[in-house]
Order: structure tokens, then C-alpha cells, then sequence
């Protein structure tokens, strides 16, 4: 953004854990309190984890939770903090989740893949859901899922625990999506006119086969 133009004084980097509540209540505040009179009118979920010691026979515990912590509830946290914030003022914007390929599909079910799937298969449900509680409610808040396959960013760096083989593995294959591409997605949902609203991208490298 820094590179559009967009003045340095115009960026207010926050810390936040998205697994705590009393986290997530601070960040509208923290907003407002940098621009008095204003509030949040883009949230993009995309935080977002998988673990590879996640399998429905023997998996860890840990990792399950740690997933639906983040994935599914971090989401639900940050989506309920901004639509107060916009209830507050009065103006409703867009919020946009990000979904991935896994929430319409299994790739690795074999692997032990199901339960980080079942997880977005939830974000895709939330996505939906938080779209027709706006329109029930005659509110203006739009909202869209986007769903990359595959990008190279430190997704799989976490998901292998830090394993460098076993991320190369699963970057090498092809050349993957970068995080520009999914940007210029996100972009694109923000800039399509009042009268439209984007619900779903799905997006992969050319090369990906599922």
C-alpha cells in the first residue's frame, strides 16, 4: 500500500491473538481511539492454521483445538467484534473470510487431512450464514469467501512444524499461487460497485490438479 501511495501515517500495525476474546473486543477501540470518529469497515480473516498431526484416528488433541481456535472461532470472534463496531456507528462495509480450496474439498483425507477440511468446510458455512443474517436484517454488509489453492506463503512451514523438507515438498510441485494473487482477489471484492456483492472466488496455479 506503502507503494500506491498510501502515507505511512496511515497504517497502525496491532498485535492480537485471535483465540482471545478480550483481545479481539480491544481492537475496534484501538481503531477508533488512532482516528476518533471512525471504525473498521474491511476485515479480511485470513488467519488461519493446519497441522500435519491432525489425523480423525490418532491425531493430536492439541492440534484439533488449536485449529478450530483459530480457523473457526477466531473467525466468529473478529466477524462479531466488527459488525458491533459498524452497528455502533451506523455503516455497515465488507467483510471478507477466507475459505481455501479445503472448504470445498478434501485433498489429503488419506493423510489425515479431514479435520483441518471439516474446519474451513465451517468458515464456508459461517461465510454464508453471515451473509443472509445481513440481508434478514435489511443491513448493506456485504460479504465474500475467497478460496486459493495452493499459495506459497508459511502455511505449510506451520502445518509441518517448521520442517523445511516437508514444506519444500509441498511448494515444489508446481508453481504456486503467491500472495499477491490472492490480494488483487481480495481487491477485487472491495471494488466491485454497491449493487454487488462477490461470495465466493475460487482460484488455483494453473498446474494444481485438485
Amino acid at each position: 500500500m506503502h507503494a500506491m501511495g498510501v502515507p505511512l501515517v496511515n497504517f497502525l500495525p496491532v498485535v492480537c491473538d485471535i483465540t482471545k476474546e478480550a483481545e479481539v473486543a480491544t481492537l475496534p477501540k484501538i481503531v477508533a481511539k488512532r482516528w476518533p470518529e471512525c471504525g473498521v469497515d474491511v476485515l479480511i480473516n485470513n488467519a488461519g492454521m493446519s497441522r500435519n498431526d491432525a489425523s480423525l484416528f490418532d491425531g493430536n488433541i492439541g492440534s484439533w483445538v488449536e485449529m478450530l481456535s483459530t480457523n473457526v472461532l477466531g473467525t466468529c470472534m473478529m466477524t462479531r467484534a466488527v459488525v458491533q463496531d459498524m452497528k455502533r456507528r451506523g455503516t455497515y462495509g465488507h467483510i471478507i473470510n477466507m475459505i481455501g480450496l479445503s472448504g470445498h474439498r478434501i485433498p489429503d483425507g488419506p493423510q489425515g487431512g479431514g479435520f483441518y477440511a471439516a474446519t474451513k468446510s465451517a468458515v464456508k458455512t459461517i461465510t454464508e450464514g453471515l451473509r443472509q443474517e445481513a440481508r434478514g436484517a435489511g443491513l448493506p454488509l456485504r460479504v465474500s469467501g475467497i478460496s486459493p489453492g495452493v499459495v506459497e506463503t508459511e502455511f505449510f512451514a506451520v502445518r509441518a512444524f517448521g520442517d523445511a523438507e516437508a514444506t519444500r515438498k509441498a511448494t515444489s510441485a508446481f508453481k504456486c499461487l503467491q500472495p499477491v494473487d490472492v490480494a488483487d482477489a481480495v481487491m477485487w471484492c472491495l471494488s466491485c460497485p454497491d449493487h454487488m456483492e462477490v461470495n465466493d472466488i475460487i482460484v488455483r496455479p494453473t498446474e494444481q490438479l485438485i
